[in-house]
């Protein structure tokens, strides 16, 4: 578990000489950090804040970043909700890829209180697939302008409103036939930074090597083989550049897919792209370098076309004429 220390904010905090105190921006992806602390009283002035692809389980610990405006806890462990109604300049959240069910799904009210929230990510969620999810979020949260990157037009923000009534009785009698209690899911436990600190229970397994292998669902985020994905069955191209030196992968989104709904997550062995809440995930033949990794749009096709530079620049990827137009499930 990788904690979330004042050392680690200064080192990554080298864009603003290493001070925290009128620090504005920070990122902290991919640290695999469980919890978040600290930030609340080291980083007080903070607007934006990015602790995408992590395992981070619960929402807590910020409510004294009265500035922060963007929160991105996209690809991590979340379930509900919480905890941000003092976040009192919040304007964007970010929860594309979590674990927010359909039980669940009335905590996103909570968020009516961040009045200068206007847009909201929670494509990739198990909630949206209920098929009264927008509607329901939307005049739960009525000050959105934008849900899953899609603007909300008058009209539907008031059929939301007139319908939200009838919404929550048919979740709720939905829950009650499928042996779910309603009131279950949508309890929100209070920020316990307020309290005491709780302790988040270790998740996993130790490998042979001696290190902790964590999931990246609730309960077996890494424990399995990474399974090749194509939800959305995509056409696409994996191929190594002209000067050997990365692999470039080629996805045919079309010219009039706005870039908002598209999510990238690159890994040294794998890559997985959520587009349009269809997930296209795939192993790489090699290793890569996530950091140097870099995304383009096509200004006449709309192709999407990342470029993953080896971490070895002489490793030669083998066999490379079955990557092409795969379409598997």
């Amino acid at each position: 578990m990788v904690r979330i220390t004042v050392d680690l904010l200064r080192k990554r905090a080298e864009h603003n000489d290493g001070m925290l105190s009128t620090l504005e921006e920070i990122t902290l992806h991919q640290q695999n950090i469980e919890k978040i602390e600290v930030l609340g009283y080291a980083c007080r002035n903070l607007k934006m804040l990015y602790l995408q692809n992590n395992l981070i389980a619960k929402i807590e610990n910020l409510h004294r970043l009265k500035e922060l405006q963007y929160l991105n806890l996209a690809i991590n462990n979340i379930t509900k909700v919480q905890n941000l109604q003092r976040c009192e300049s919040l304007a964007r959240l970010d929860l594309t890829m979590n674990f927010v069910t359909k039980p669940s799904l009335p905590t996103v009210a909570s968020l009516a209180s961040n009045i200068f929230l206007t847009e909201f990510h929670l494509v990739g969620n198990p909630c949206i697939q209920w098929v009264s999810y927008r509607p329901f979020v939307i005049a739960s949260v009525p000050q959105l302008t934008k849900l899953d990157g899609l603007a909300i037009s008058q009209a539907e923000r008031d059929k939301a409103e007139q319908q939200l009534p009838s919404l929550q009785e048919c979740l709720r009698a939905e829950l009650l036939a499928e042996g779910i209690d309603p009131d279950s899911g949508a309890h929100m436990v209070e920020d316990d930074s307020l309290h005491n600190a709780e302790t988040i229970p270790e998740i996993g397994h130790v490998g042979e090597d001696g290190e902790m292998r964590r999931p990246w669902c609730p309960a077996t985020r890494e424990g399995a083989p990474l399974l090749q994905k194509n939800e959305g069955q995509w056409e696409f191209t994996l191929e190594e550049s002209r000067d050997g030196l990365s692999i470039h992968l080629d996805v045919e989104v079309g010219r009039f897919l706005d870039s908002s709904l598209i999510k990238a997550d690159v890994q040294p062995r794998h890559v997985r792209l959520l587009i349009k809440g269809h997930l296209l995930q795939l192993a790489l033949p090699l290793e890569v370098k996530p950091g140097a990794s870099a995304a383009q749009r096509s200004a006449t096709t709309g192709n999407l076309l990342l470029i993953l530079p080896k971490e070895d620049p002489a490793a030669k990827a083998i066999d490379q004429s079955c990557w092409r137009r795969i379409t598997f499930p």
